[in-house]
C-alpha cells in the first residue's frame, strides 16, 4: 500500500515539472519572426558566484557549469558525453566530439579546473560508473539532462543569486567565447574556428562583442 502511494507521489511529481518545463520553455520561447538572444556572463563576479553557489549544491551542476564555460561547445554536446569519454583524460588532454548540429568534428578539453571539477565528481556523485552519463537526468538517471532542464536550472541559479540578465543553456558557450577575447585577449579567429562559424562578424554578435569593440576603439587616441 505504501509502495503503491510512493508511485502515485512519484508520477505526479514528473507530471508536475513535465507541466514547469513545458511552460517554461513556451515563456522562454521568441514570438514568431523574432528572435531570443541571451547573454553571455560577462562579469568575473557573477560567475565566481556561480562556482561558489554550485560547488556546495552538487558535484554534477558544478561539473557542468565549469565544463560549458570553458569548453565553448554547445550544451547538447556536452550532455551526450557519458563518464568512460573523460574519466581517464588528464589536464590539458582532449576527446574528438561530432557536433550534433554541424555534424562536424571538435574536441572537448580538460582544463585544470575542468579536470578538478570532474575528479571531485567521481569521488562524490551518485551514477559515476563508466557507462552512465556524465550528466544524468535526478528523475531518470539512464538519461541525460536534457537542455530544457539545463535552461530551467542556469536561470533558477541566477534568480536565487540575483544575477540579472537573461541567460540560458547557451549562455555558457557565449561565456567562453566573450572571455576568451576579452579577459585572455584570443585572437577572434580562433574564437571562429572553434565555434565553427562562417564569419567574423558573425563571432563578434554571438559573444555581443561587435558593438563593444568598435566603442573601444573609438577611444583609442591617435
Amino acid at each position: 500500500m505504501e509502495e503503491s502511494y510512493r508511485n502515485k507521489l512519484n508520477k505526479a511529481q514528473r507530471k508536475r515539472r513535465s507541466e514547469l518545463s513545458r511552460q517554461w520553455q513556451m515563456k522562454n520561447h521568441p514570438e514568431k519572426g523574432r528572435c531570443c538572444m541571451v547573454e553571455p556572463w560577462k562579469n568575473l563576479d557573477d560567475i565566481e558566484k556561480l562556482k561558489s553557489y554550485l560547488y556546495e549544491k552538487s558535484p554534477r551542476d558544478f561539473l557542468l557549469f565549469i565544463l560549458s564555460i570553458n569548453n565553448g561547445l554547445r550544451m547538447c554536446d556536452i550532455l551526450r558525453l557519458k563518464v568512460r569519454d573523460l574519466m581517464s583524460l588528464k589536464p590539458g588532454e582532449t576527446i574528438r566530439v561530432k557536433e550534433s548540429k554541424t555534424k562536424k568534428t571538435n574536441i572537448v578539453c580538460l582544463n585544470k579546473v575542468a579536470y578538478d571539477a570532474l575528479h571531485n565528481y567521481l569521488r562524490k556523485g551518485k551514477h559515476t560508473k563508466p557507462d552512465n552519463w556524465l550528466f544524468p537526468s535526478q528523475i531518470h538517471p539512464d538519461r541525460p539532462i536534457n537542455t530544457i532542464n539545463v535552461n530551467l536550472m542556469l536561470k533558477s541559479w541566477c534568480r536565487r543569486l540575483n544575477i540579472k540578465g537573461n541567460y540560458g543553456a547557451h549562455s555558457a558557450r557565449k561565456t567562453w567565447g566573450f572571455h576568451q577575447r576579452v579577459t585572455h585577449k584570443t585572437d577572434i579567429t580562433v574564437i571562429m574556428k572553434r565555434f565553427n562559424h562562417s564569419s567574423l562578424d558573425q563571432t563578434l554578435r554571438y559573444i555581443g562583442l561587435a558593438e563593444e569593440e568598435v566603442n573601444g576603439a573609438l577611444l583609442n587616441e591617435i
